[in-house]
């Protein structure tokens, strides 16, 4: 269903950035893991739990949104995330800032499939060990530019409300 998707490759050991002002949008699509896998952005404020069971989860007809948080150019985004056993202990987390080190056979990693505005970020929790599948739990980013005015095309503008309030006041 990923490659459906256009998801055929995958890169480890980096971490998902953003070049421009924006809004990121989260959806939870799926997963296939044993453990209880949460993922976590916006400093915790956005936040979606697999559950244990069932271990097998198809959301990608109709994707789960998590929510959205606001980015700045230029920033590594705020995002991870934490597996727990059938015993309900923590296993481990991991945030994406930390994945810069991770690389293949990595005790839990995180994957990327990047275009222009989706990203996907594959989860690996290592239940099974270091198997980098990368299918423990799926996370769709879409990532919304938003213009940032320039202070050149602001002071225009100033200079043109200033010019019809003028206008106005020679009318009068």
């Amino acid at each position: 269903q990923l490659a459906a998707q256009g998801v055929t490759t995958y890169t480890l050991g980096s971490s998902l950035a953003v070049s421009a002002h924006g809004t990121v949008d989260f959806y939870y699509v799926g997963k296939e893991a044993g453990y209880r896998n949460v993922f976590s952005a916006n400093g915790g404020a956005l936040s979606y739990n697999t559950g244990f069971t069932p271990t097998f989860q198809n959301y990608f007809g109709s994707p789960i949104s998590i929510g959205s948080m606001d980015v700045a150019a230029g920033s590594v985004l705020g995002f991870g995330f934490c597996a727990y056993n059938g015993r309900n202990s923590l296993v481990g987390c991991l945030t994406n800032a930390q994945n810069d080190a991770r690389g293949i056979n990595s005790f839990q990693s995180i994957a990327l499939n990047v275009t222009e505005t989706v990203a996907w970020i594959l989860w690996d929790d290592s239940g099974a060990g270091p198997d980098d599948n990368h299918d423990d739990m799926l996370i769709r980013a879409v990532f919304r530019p938003r213009a940032v005015s320039e202070p050149g095309t602001l002071a225009l503008v100033g200079l043109g409300l200033l010019g019809v309030g003028f206008a106005r006041r020679l009318r009068k």
